[in-house]
């Protein structure tokens, strides 16, 4: 835990909220373009079904043969619900993701899959990521699930992934890289998010996990996000580490130890 005392606990839940909160409003207009555009083209198929349903009633109350083929037109309009389906389906896992990442729940735990809160995170800021950087995934195919808080360990990673690609400083046009691994490791699962930055001096390594410490604009970052990161991934039982090299990159390190399901 942050704290030991009842002040403590209630400090440590307003850090983890605030960090949340803040993490959304940098987020918010990039999450409202991601739900904006599926919403768009369903509105326009949803629009096409009514004009061809109702030009189709219109033909058929006055006698005339359709104009359209009635195979061909099925098809399309199959086609077309599809489609609407498809991004129906695309809001409501963005909706999802986003509600399993503001919810501030102190549950004492659920099984989860790492690989489903990465590709989870990976939506959510997918925006954000797609002008600045390529995403390049080694995820090991078959990994145990892990015992914990989604909610907590998504927050972790949309925070590493963040500062991935913020830490690239390319001309406008040109995609950095951010390289993500999910391996077995020593009991564990390990996950290693890199990215080919501007890394970081070696004056400030030693202070990357101190509260309120960033080398931020003040609207970009609280301070707070790795040194949340690096306790709830303590809380889990697992280990967070960063190694940099400044003009290379930097990598982040996270172990998360894999739990009986018979314990």
């Amino acid at each position: 835990m942050f704290h030991s005392t009842m002040e403590g606990l209630e400090q440590q839940a307003l850090d983890l909220q605030r960090d949340r909160l803040a993490t959304l409003g940098t987020l918010s207009a990039g999450l409202a373009h991601e739900i904006n555009n599926p919403l768009s083209y369903v509105l326009a198929n949803l629009r096409f079904l009514s004009r061809e349903i109702i030009d189709l009633k219109r033909q058929l109350d006055e006698g005339a043969k359709p104009l359209k083929n009635t195979e061909s037109l099925l098809l399309e309009c199959a086609q077309v619900l599809s489609e609407s389906i498809e991004g129906v389906q695309q809001i409501g896992k963005l909706v999802k993701d986003m509600k399993r990442f503001a919810r501030s729940d102190e549950s004492q735990g659920e099984w989860f899959e790492l690989q489903e809160i990465l590709e989870s995170s990976l939506r959510i800021i997918g925006h954000e990521l797609k002008h600045r950087v390529s995403i390049e995934k080694q995820f090991e195919r078959v990994l145990p699930c892990l015992w914990g808080s989604p909610a907590r360990i998504q927050q972790v990673f949309i925070n590493l992934l963040m500062n991935a690609a913020q830490a690239i400083d390319l001309p406008p046009g040109e995609l950095g890289r951010v390289e993500i691994g999910l391996s077995r490791k020593a009991g564990g699962i390990l996950a290693v998010v890199k990215d080919n930055g501007t890394g970081i001096p070696p004056e400030h390594m030693g202070k990357l996990f101190d509260p309120f410490f960033t080398t931020k604009a003040f609207e970009n970052g609280t301070g707070l996000g790795l040194f949340i990161c690096k306790e709830l991934i303590v809380q889990h039982g697992g280990y967070l580490h960063l190694e940099s090299t400044p003009g290379e990159g930097t990598q982040a390190h996270v172990w998360l130890p894999v739990k009986d399901k018979t314990d």
